[in-house]
C-alpha cells in the first residue's frame, strides 16, 4: 500500500536510507512537474537540480512525457536541463538526446495498422494524427525531423495542440513510409454511446496498444511502448541499478514507470492507478510535490554520505 514520503523532521532518519541510494530521476511532465508558466516553479526546481548535479550528490533528471519533441523545447529552456541528457518522448516511444536531437531508441506503428487506423474517418467523427520523427543528420530544424499528419472528414485546423503545423493527407491516402511513433485520436465530437464501438474496433488491430488521454483524445503506440521499457533502457544504458532510480509521475500511462523504478511515487492529485503503482505519495499536487522530492532526495544524500 502506497504510503506518504517521509519527513525529514519527524521520526528516524533511518527511513530515508533507501533515498539516499537515488542516482537518477525519471520525472513526468505534464501534471507532475509543470502545470504553470510561472518563474518561481521553475527557480525553485532548478535550484535543487543543479544542487543535485553537484559532485556531493551525482543525481541525474530526465524527462519522461508524452509530449512531442516541439511540445517541450521551450520548457527545456527553462528548466536547468543538463547538456546531452536524454529525454524521453511520446511515452516512451521515442528516446532522443539534447540537444543534438539523435535517437537513442525509436519505435513505430506500421504503416499496414495506420491505414487500419484511417479507416475509423469513415464512420466516426475523429481526426487521427499520426507522428514521426525522421534522421537528424544535417538538420538543425525540429520542423524537418518532427511532422504531424492529419487525416479526418469533420474541420481541419492548421495545428494541434503541441503546436505544430498538420500536414493534411486527402482520404485513406498515406503517401511513403510515415513510421508513426504515435497515433492521437480527436475524439471529443464522439457521442458517449460510440465511444465503446470505438474502443472495440481498436482492439481489432493486431501490434499496437491504446489509453485514454483526457475526455478528448485516444493515444495509441506501438506494442509494447510504455515509459517503462523506455527508463529501463536508460538505467542500464548508464549502469544504475533499480535501486538507484526514482521516478514520479501523476497518470496512468506513468503507473508501468512508477511499478519498475525502485522508488515509485506519485503527486498528491495523482489518478489512483498512478497510486496504486506508486511506493510513496507526495503531500503536495504538482510541481510542488517534485520540489517535495527533490528536496528529500538532497537531504538523504547529505546525511548519508
Amino acid at each position: 500500500m502506497v504510503e506518504f514520503l517521509p519527513k525529514w523532521s519527524l521520526g528516524t532518519v533511518e527511513n530515508l536510507k533507501v533515498f539516499a541510494k537515488i542516482k537518477l530521476i525519471f520525472a513526468d511532465l505534464d501534471g507532475t512537474l509543470i502545470y504553470t508558466n510561472h518563474a518561481e516553479i521553475y527557480d525553485n526546481i532548478n535550484i535543487l537540480l543543479r544542487a543535485l548535479k553537484h559532485t556531493n550528490y551525482k543525481v541525474s533528471f530526465i524527462i519522461a512525457t508524452g509530449r512531442t519533441l516541439h511540445g517541450i523545447v521551450s520548457i527545456l529552456k527553462k528548466l536547468d536541463h543538463k547538456k546531452n541528457t536524454p529525454v524521453i518522448l511520446y511515452n516512451g516511444g521515442l528516446i532522443v538526446q539534447i540537444p543534438s536531437y539523435e535517437i537513442l531508441y525509436k519505435r513505430i506503428i506500421h504503416n499496414d495498422r495506420l491505414v487500419q487506423i484511417i479507416r475509423l474517418i469513415n464512420y466516426y467523427k475523429i481526426i487521427v494524427f499520426a507522428y514521426s520523427f525522421g534522421e537528424t543528420v544535417l538538420k538543425d530544424n525540429i520542423d524537418d525531423i518532427e511532422k504531424v499528419y492529419g487525416w479526418t472528414k469533420a474541420t481541419k485546423p492548421e495545428t494541434e495542440f503541441n503546436n505544430m503545423p498538420i500536414h493534411w493527407m486527402n482520404g485513406e491516402e498515406i503517401t511513403g513510409e510515415i513510421n508513426a511513433i504515435s497515433v492521437l485520436l480527436e475524439v471529443s465530437q464522439v457521442p458517449a454511446e460510440k465511444m465503446k464501438c470505438l474502443i472495440d474496433d481498436l482492439s481489432q488491430i493486431q501490434g499496437i496498444s491504446y489509453t485514454s488521454s483526457g475526455f478528448s483524445y485516444v493515444e495509441i503506440r506501438p506494442l509494447n511502448s510504455d515509459k517503462a521499457k523506455a527508463i529501463e533502457l536508460l538505467s542500464r544504458k548508464f549502469g544504475y541499478l533499480n535501486e538507484e532510480i526514482l521516478a514520479i509521475g501523476d497518470n496512468d500511462n506513468d503507473s508501468e514507470m512508477l511499478s519498475w523504478a525502485g522508488i515509485g511515487v506519485s503527486v498528491a492529485n495523482a489518478s489512483e492507478n498512478a497510486k496504486k503503482n506508486s511506493d510513496y505519495l507526495c503531500s503536495h499536487n504538482v510541481s510542488e510535490g517534485v520540489v517535495e522530492v527533490l528536496r528529500l532526495v538532497k537531504n538523504a544524500k547529505r546525511y548519508f554520505k
